[in-house]
């Protein structure tokens, strides 16, 4: 006799049973899939409300942040000559180079119409200065010190920092000084300071290494000091406030460490 098949369903599963009479008596049994069967509205209901929850909470999370890079246009007036044209353009990608590196040190915010200055070498009294959208370079003293290209760093600081007031100056120039000397040519050698008459209000590079030893101490003290003064909130009784002591004792404290004897 053949094979004999019949399909039974139960449970909801499909069963095949077959029967050889040849070498068995009794049927065997083959379970071969599960019938799919359609979901219930108790089911559905659940499913929709877990798809609801989950479009509330992407609608609910915050946005990534767009990460901007602050840009630079640079126009340059100079005479053209080539050692000053040569040192302009240098000028020019140093200063589109660290414009941004400036904006994140001091913690402005970051516009989002590009910055757009002039950089002007002529003949002056002085050795530069920034005003308005404009940085103005002594052609004699680059003439006389080609290597000093970090004072664009100085007047660029001077560009991003646009203090509504620059009253201390001293905190002005001290900050810009910091930018320069600590941070874009940290290792360039410098005097030391001769504390028998310096003050922390002598501005430059003293007061920038005021501030590079607060900051060493109380990360971020830069950035509150610039927004201070873009906020126009300066006042010398609350140093307590951002470097958590008087600013009397801070000079002090620098003095005295300043002056320990190095270790070799």
């Amino acid at each position: 006799m053949g094979l004999k098949y019949r399909i039974i369903v139960s449970r909801g599963y499909r069963f095949t049973v077959y029967r050889d009479w040849r070498y068995t008596a009794a049927p065997v049994i083959t379970r071969i899939g599960r019938i799919p069967r359609e979901p219930s509205k108790e089911c559905l209901m659940k499913q929709w409300i877990g798809l609801l929850g989950l479009a509330l909470v992407l609608h609910a999370a915050p946005a990534r942040a767009e990460v901007r890079t602050p840009k630079l246009e640079v126009t340059i007036v100079a005479p053209q000559d080539a050692k000053t044209v040569k040192w302009a353009e240098d000028a020019k990608k140093l200063t589109q180079k660290w414009y941004p590196k400036i904006v994140e040190i001091l913690g402005v915010e970051q516009p989002v119409d590009p910055l757009r200055i002039k950089l002007v070498f002529r003949k002056m009294e002085g050795v530069a200065y920034s005003s308005g959208r404009e940085i103005h370079v002594s052609t004699d003293w680059i003439e006389q010190h080609p290597d000093d290209i970090g004072l664009v760093v100085h007047e660029l600081t001077h560009q991003v920092q646009s203090y509504p007031d620059y009253d201390p100056s001293w905190v002005t120039e001290g900050i810009a000084d910091y930018v320069r000397w600590w941070c874009y040519e940290p290792k360039s050698p410098r005097s030391p300071i001769n504390f028998s008459r310096a003050k922390y209000s002598d501005s430059y590079r003293t007061t920038a290494a005021f501030f590079h030893w607060i900051e060493v101490k109380n990360p971020g003290f830069i950035k509150t000091l610039s927004d201070v003064m873009l906020k126009n909130t300066y006042g010398d009784d609350r140093w307590s406030q951002w470097a958590n002591a008087p600013i009397d004792d801070l000079w002090a404290q620098f003095k005295a460490d300043s002056q320990k004897p190095v270790k070799k």
